[in-house]
């Protein structure tokens, strides 16, 4: 079977994702719009995308074209969304509650103990972290992720089977096998100057809410906070010290607006406002000390009662709540603002 008029469009010379979308715009689809190349950047269109489906089924990559039903639809929140995803490994989690946590490669030993507490907290809640698989901040937050019941997707500025930078191929290779790496990049595609900002804008419209812990005024992150932003994301970030140049940048989103984290309780609330978290849920009632049960969704008393017979793991709820995995985040994340119930150090689900 050939391969579609969208992968070849995707792969002519020249057209990236604001191409793509204008081409198909005037021409009224990607067919028309191939159509409406010059012969020979056409026919190298169609070699180009036989070749990247052949090496896509040969090494296990999964082609998420935009309009099929595995795209994921938390990307038509960007004004230019990949006309296609290549992902490797479980693409169940691109439907569930996330938060992005991003920083500094050069982390410091607060960034990475702060990293370190909140991406493992919301994943042992059952929230799936995503970042971006660079060196410091996002390399500790894939680790943290990936032991929770949330699991953990990497968004790449390379092509999906590429690791970057070389010093994160063995992280690389463990979120391929137990969580998600997904890029927009052709397979092989090596990075360039402008492939970290794409891969950022990918970042912030997965998550629900983009959290920075530790980010110096130049840091990347600075733009992931910013797109998530525009596209109507939640955007939070840690208080660093003032006088850490890696904090300069959190502090600077603080203080023009940007959410305050400093627990992962703050952070799970951040994610039960949103509509794959809890959006249904007036603010107001998230916010109250002393809720009463009655006031509580039958998911979140159905996840009380299990837990009224001892502490549970995420997966252990998920089995016995036949809860699916969103709605399973979305009720833990409210009972711990709410303060029935918490995660414990070693990721253990227990009654407050």
């Amino acid at each position: 079977m050939d391969v579609s008029p969208t992968l070849a469009l995707r792969c002519a010379r020249g057209i990236g994702a604001a191409g793509y979308h204008r081409a198909v715009a005037e021409a009224g689809g990607a067919d028309s719009a191939l159509q409406a190349l010059p012969g020979a950047v056409r026919d190298e269109a169609w070699d180009r995308a036989r070749s990247v489906d052949t090496v896509a089924r040969r090494v296990g990559i999964a082609v998420l074209e935009i309009g099929s039903a595995g795209y994921p639809q938390a990307l038509h929140a960007l004004e230019d969304p990949p006309p296609v995803l290549f992902a490797i490994g479980r693409h169940e989690l691109l439907d569930r509650p996330a938060v992005a946590v991003v920083g500094t490669r050069d982390a410091t030993a607060y960034g990475v103990r702060v990293t370190t507490r909140l991406a493992s907290g919301a994943s042992r809640s059952a929230v799936t972290v995503v970042s971006g698989l660079a060196r410091g901040v996002d390399a500790h937050a894939h680790r943290s992720a990936l032991e929770g019941a949330g699991g953990t997707i990497a968004v790449l500025g390379t092509g999906v089977d590429v690791p970057y930078p070389l010093e994160n191929r063995a992280l690389h290779e463990s979120v391929c096998r137990r969580g998600l790496v997904v890029a927009e990049a052709l397979p092989g595609a090596r990075a360039h100057r402008g492939s970290f900002p794409q891969r950022n804008r990918i970042i912030a419209a997965l998550a629900d809410v983009v959290l920075v812990t530790e980010a110096g005024v130049k840091s990347g992150a600075l733009i992931t906070a910013t797109i998530a932003a525009a596209i109507n994301r939640l955007h939070a970030a840690v208080p660093g010290p003032i006088d850490i140049p890696t904090s300069a940048g959190s502090n600077q989103l603080l203080r023009d607006g940007a959410q305050v984290v400093t627990s992962v309780e703050d952070l799970l609330g951040l994610v039960a406002l949103t509509p794959r978290g809890r959006g249904a849920r007036p603010a107001a009632t998230l916010t109250s000390a002393t809720p009463a049960n009655d006031a509580l969704s039958t998911d979140e008393r159905r996840i009380l009662e299990i837990l009224a017979a001892g502490p549970r793991l995420p997966d252990e709820l998920l089995a016995a709540s036949s809860l699916a995995p969103a709605a399973l985040a979305a009720a833990l994340a409210t009972l711990s603002v709410l303060g029935h119930a918490e995660v414990d150090a070693g990721g253990m689900v227990r009654r407050a």
